[in-house]
């Protein structure tokens, strides 16, 4: 296998900045995705995923959304210019 043959393989599978989308991908945040399964089986209540940028996110809003069956999930992403309200009113729409 050639250099670039390897570099490439590299670049495929290590994708750091890049959410992960497929479960098997997935390790090591079962205890967050069971918190928020606990959240949205209570009636009336909602989870609501925040944080530093790059900590894994939109990874676990992605694995969420294709595991979970029951629910239906709304996903918004913010930029620097939203705000609780423009949050919320891109959720409701």
């Amino acid at each position: 296998m050639t250099q670039e043959e390897k570099m490439q393989i590299l670049n495929w599978g290590f994708t750091p900045t890049s959410p992960i989308k497929k479960e098997e991908f997935f390790r090591g945040r079962i205890n967050q995705l069971n918190k928020i399964c606990e959240a949205i089986n209570q009636e009336g209540q909602h989870a609501i995923l925040f944080g530093e940028r790059g900590v894994g996110k939109t990874s676990l809003a992605n694995i969420m959304t294709d595991s979970l069956t029951n629910i239906y999930p709304i996903k918004v992403t913010c930029n620097r210019t939203d705000n609780f309200i423009t949050l919320w009113k891109q959720a409701l729409q």
